[in-house]
């Protein structure tokens, strides 16, 4: 999740992740490492089949519960 999460630091913010219908932001005006290790942290207990990028700046996040 964290590989495909740094390909956006340095971009502009706000970072987004989508999961289960609700969406998480990291406000921010350029997107740092530590914008991507707060989502991180948000979503380490979930077994994570993958993450789609949606836009430039946001993800969805797909769990077995989704499929």
């Amino acid at each position: 999740m964290r590989a495909i999460l740094q390909s956006v630091v340095g971009g502009p913010g706000p970072l987004i992740v989508e999961h289960e219908g609700r969406t998480f932001f990291e406000h921010c005006f350029t997107i740092t490492e530590k914008h991507v290790n707060n989502i991180c942290t948000k979503f380490q207990n979930l077994d994570i089949l993958g993450i789609e990028q949606t836009t430039d700046r946001s993800f969805l996040i797909l769990t077995k519960k989704d499929r």
